[in-house]
């Protein structure tokens, strides 16, 4: 019923971090916005139905001392998804 991304500048993001929701749609591609320079973030894609919530393997990247746009877009999950 919803899928997305959540993150966090803590290991092990969850549903009450920062989330971005795509929607029921199969295409997992967002942007997120107004990153901290020089910081270290940590990702998972969500997944929500009726037998619960599932969440793929972490993974955290650094920005840049000045993040060109202080975003970064995540949609490489297309067969690395590793569902715990």
């Amino acid at each position: 019923s919803d899928a997305g991304f959540v993150y966090s500048t803590s290991p092990n993001p969850g549903l009450t971090n920062h989330k971005t929701s795509t929607g029921n749609s199969f295409e997992m591609n967002v942007r997120i916005n107004s990153l901290s320079p020089q910081t270290t973030y940590y990702v998972r894609a969500y997944a929500v139905n009726e037998k619960g919530t599932a969440f793929s393997k972490e993974f955290s990247f650094t920005t840049k001392e000045e993040p060109e746009g202080s975003s970064i877009e995540v949609d490489d999950f297309n067969e690395d998804i590793q569902w715990d």
